[in-house]
């Protein structure tokens, strides 16, 4: 069963790509779930098109987390934009009945969830109470996680694009993206070896030959042949996405360089790998394939 944070992290991906009503319908599954996670009530307020209706879904996130400067941001926007008037022949969007629908059933679940929670609430925390941090109960702290709320100090919390975020819920978010098959790995290290034990000794060998003209070519063709090994191994693996794909693709290449060398020093007696031209060519070529499976 898909969680909440798999649906909004799909929510933010189709509406990155211009699938606005499948985004929109994640976020809804998602608050469906979880009618407390104020990231997808701020995901839903994007999405919807009357203004009453953005202010309803900033107004829930601000009654769920009161200090959300997004959701205050945007009430203030909407507060001033409502000051405007339309131009000529425009017409302000009408609310959606669904999502009105939606945004009342959660207000009466909020509404249930925080009597109940007066009934039965603990003694009221003192002020002088310290919070100690999750993973090191001996630090003391004032952060919290944004997306699990648990305290955390600062070597256990990361500042993200949307604040601060525990080193486990960072995980699982990008876990979502990482779907590398186990034979991805020796495919890509096998790739990058074979192609690197014959392309890199034959470079080394012609552009030598050429002398100074042979540098300047090195400089100009190194990161071209590094994009090209790059997307060899991309498509090798079908263009999946792996967490270390690119170390063991980094090691094939490295092996794979110094063992076409080794043989090309066996058979000529001139070991390509020491000139500065195939030095150059492959330190291109390596950090533009690095830069691109990273």
């Amino acid at each position: 069963m898909e969680t909440v944070v798999e649906k909004l992290a799909r929510a933010s991906a189709a509406m990155r790509v211009g699938e606005m009503q499948q985004a929109r319908s994640l976020y809804e599954e998602a608050i469906g779930d979880a009618p407390d996670n104020v990231e997808a009530w701020l995901g839903l307020a994007g999405l919807v098109g009357s203004p009453d209706d953005k202010r309803a879904c900033f107004e829930l996130a601000l009654r769920l987390d009161p200090a959300n400067r997004e959701a205050v941001a945007g009430i203030e926007f909407l507060r001033r934009r409502s000051q405007i008037p339309l131009k000529q022949g425009e017409v302000a969007p009408l609310p959606d009945a669904t999502l009105g629908s939606l945004i009342e059933k959660t207000n009466q679940r909020l509404a249930a969830a925080e009597a109940q929670a007066d009934r039965g609430a603990p003694a009221p925390i003192a002020e002088e109470e310290r919070i100690f941090c999750t993973n090191h109960r001996t630090v003391e702290t004032m952060l919290r996680c944004n997306k699990c709320d648990r305290p955390m100090c600062v070597r256990c919390v990361r500042l993200t694009d949307v604040g601060y975020r525990c080193k486990e819920c960072i995980t699982g978010q990008q876990t979502i993206y990482f779907n590398a098959q186990s034979l991805d790995y020796p495919i890509a290290f096998g790739v990058g070896f074979i192609v690197c034990a014959i392309a890199s000794p034959l470079a080394g060998l012609l552009l030598g030959r050429l002398g100074f003209f042979g540098l300047w070519i090195a400089v100009l063709i190194g990161s071209a042949a590094g994009g090209i090994l790059a997307e060899m191994i991309r498509r090798a693996i079908a263009r999946r996405r792996g967490r270390y794909l690119w170390v063991v693709a980094i090691g094939g290449i490295l092996l794979g360089v110094l063992v076409g060398n080794i043989a090309i020093f066996l058979f000529t007696g001139f070991f390509p790998l020491l000139s500065l031209v195939t030095l150059i060519f492959t330190g291109l070529a390596l950090s533009t394939t690095y830069a691109r499976l990273r």
